[in-house]
């Protein structure tokens, strides 16, 4: 479990009943700046892959594009759109060269906090939830 002076958080992944291997992978920023939450598809090692590609990128991207103390809302949509871009792209890319990664994708959720900002978002169905006071609130 983390803590920052704005959030607490911690993760757990459960493979689930119908596969061997997890496709989820998630990143939590030790500073609490942002979280990652992506969740493989494909089957075998492919939407492991994905997920992995996904939040490596992300996390490495929305570090080099963003200050976290200041960057204005529009650059950090503009950031938050290069990067999830630029990830799709290299998932892609290696889905057309490497045929056990044929087919293979994820979904991403994130939040960032810049500023005195939160921003939240994802590509796929996967959701982001606010727990306060015992009571979850979905915000994505």
């Amino acid at each position: 479990m983390g803590k920052s002076g704005q959030f607490k958080w911690g993760a757990v992944s459960i493979t689930g009943n119908f596969r061997e291997n997890n496709e989820d992978r998630y990143y939590a920023d030790p500073q609490g700046r942002f979280f990652l939450v992506a969740d493989g598809m494909g089957g075998q090692s492919a939407g492991e892959k994905a997920s992995e590609l996904a939040v490596d990128h992300l996390r490495t991207r929305l570090v080099s594009l963003i200050d976290f103390e200041k960057s204005p809302h529009q650059k950090v949509v503009e950031a938050l759109d290069k990067a999830v871009g630029e990830a799709n792209t290299e998932i892609m890319a290696l889905g057309e060269l490497e045929p056990s990664c044929k087919n293979m994708g994820t979904t991403i959720t994130f939040l960032l906090s810049v500023g005195k900002e939160l921003f939240a978002g994802g590509i796929g169905d996967s959701r982001t939830y606010r727990l306060r006071d015992g009571k979850l609130q979905q915000l994505t």
